[in-house]
């Protein structure tokens, strides 16, 4: 199983950045194209990407209003599954979101970043890399979405669009 993990401060109340997490609309704005979510436990979950054409499905495994949502969706193109979880905590200037999505292995024990076999390093690297400037830009575009000025070695994150 692998695990891809990120941690933002969001300069937000965390009544802002949950509804960033669990309202559709918002979610729209920075995970995929389409998003289908209701915070509740049971519910269906659906994510697609225009571009690519990727599309995931899923179910809401667990909610606790503002604090955490986790749910456990497919991945259509590996069929590899994976369980999702958004956790939210108090910090200083804000809210601390932390994203971490754990991989399921297929039925061969293989997951879609660790295969075996000679090539497996460098599919390894381009998936991760892949997945790591996929995070990145969604994580830029969380913060735009938080609608407050951040400012990074007095540059302001939010005067520009970042390329990834």
């Amino acid at each position: 199983m692998s695990t891809v993990r990120r941690e933002i401060v969001l300069p937000v109340e965390r009544d802002r950045a949950w509804a960033l997490l669990t309202e559709p609309a918002e979610l729209c704005e920075w995970l995929a194209d389409e998003v289908e979510l209701e915070p509740e436990e049971g519910a269906p979950v659906r994510a697609a990407w225009t571009a690519s054409g990727e599309e995931r499905e899923g179910v809401v495994e667990e909610v606790e209003d503002r604090r955490r949502l986790r749910f456990r969706w497919d991945d259509d193109a590996t069929g590899i599954p994976s369980r999702v979880e958004w956790t939210l905590d108090d910090a200083p200037g804000g809210t601390r979101v932390v994203l971490e999505e754990r991989r399921h292995r297929d039925e061969g024990g293989r997951d879609q970043c660790h295969e075996e076999g000679e090539e497996r390093s460098a599919r390894r690297d381009q998936c991760c890399d892949e997945q790591d400037r996929h995070d990145l830009a969604q994580e830029i575009q969380l913060v735009k979405l938080s609608g407050e000025a951040i400012t990074v070695n007095g540059a302001n994150l939010l005067a520009f669009d970042a390329e990834i």
